[in-house]
């Protein structure tokens, strides 16, 4: 479901004027990417019992199938508009256990769906461009690893390299990350191996080779509270903004965070 509205940068709520369903058909190009990506990744057969498909096999033959391929696609994260005009909206699938995007050249009049990012449980992709144009793909982990997984797309995201791990560590949730006026990446993640207790905003000034800096959002203890599905975006005054599930012993919530882009780097 996609909708439009008018007034949407003045006082109050925006009013809406039209919505309607974005219906995607990935086609047979989704089994065959999905086949070649898990050939050109180390498939891991141990994943499952002796008498289990092996996890690559269940995803390639559900990939055959026309009615699961075009449904059961949720949005998350926010879409990137590229400097064409093309719309990107990432999308991810928990029957596939996998993302693509939505592309829209035509302003959201239409939409056609990229080729998948396939890996093992790559989930709620986030979508970055680099200044020479690349794509980047930060995503959850739904299966049971411990690190961001990364894909990238070098064709304006239509088609997308098999998803990998990262050095960045993370509980297998969700996570954003988006690139500032001046160039920077921010990345608002849950910064742990396990547990969503601590919630952090990452800054990275060589587009994603590192990230230099790092200021926690929210920090608790393990079992005492929880930092979920975390959501920004800068404004055009710079600043940025934040949401996120709030669940603490006191009660739950959903909270909303201001700073400068500045307050990543000063020392705590």
């Amino acid at each position: 479901m996609h909708v439009c509205g008018k007034d949407g940068l003045g006082n109050g709520a925006p009013v809406w004027e039209w919505q309607d369903v974005i219906l995607l058909q990935p086609g047979e190009k989704f089994y065959e990417t999905t086949k070649q990506a898990f050939d050109e990744l180390d498939r891991d057969e141990g994943m499952w019992a002796e008498y289990a498909h092996p996890y690559s096999r269940l995803i390639e033959q559900a990939a055959q199938d026309p009615v699961k391929r075009q449904t059961g696609w949720m949005t998350r994260i926010h879409p990137i508009t590229l400097p064409s005009g093309r719309i990107l909206l990432p999308l991810y699938s928990d029957g596939f256990n996998m993302g693509l995007a939505a592309i829209s050249d035509d302003l959201g009049q239409s939409w056609q769906a990229s080729k998948p990012m396939v890996g093992y449980a790559p989930i709620q992709p986030t979508l970055v461009r680099k200044k020479e144009g690349t794509i980047v793909s930060y995503m959850r982990d739904s299966g049971d690893k411990s690190r961001v997984l990364v894909s990238t797309s070098m064709d304006n995201g239509e088609s997308w390299s098999p998803a990998v791990s990262s050095d960045i560590p993370n509980p297998g949730s969700s996570l954003e990350v988006i690139s500032l006026q001046n160039g920077s990446w921010v990345m608002l993640y849950n910064d742990t191996e396990d547990g969503r207790h601590s919630l952090a905003l990452a800054m990275s000034d060589d587009e994603g080779t590192s990230w230099k800096w790092k200021r926690h959002v929210e920090k608790g203890q393990p079992g005492s509270g929880g930092f979920s599905y975390p959501s920004i975006f800068q404004a055009s005054d710079g600043q940025l903004h934040m949401t996120y599930s709030y669940h603490v012993p006191e009660g739950r919530t959903i909270k909303h965070v201001r700073v400068a882009p500045e307050w990543i780097t000063q020392t705590p």
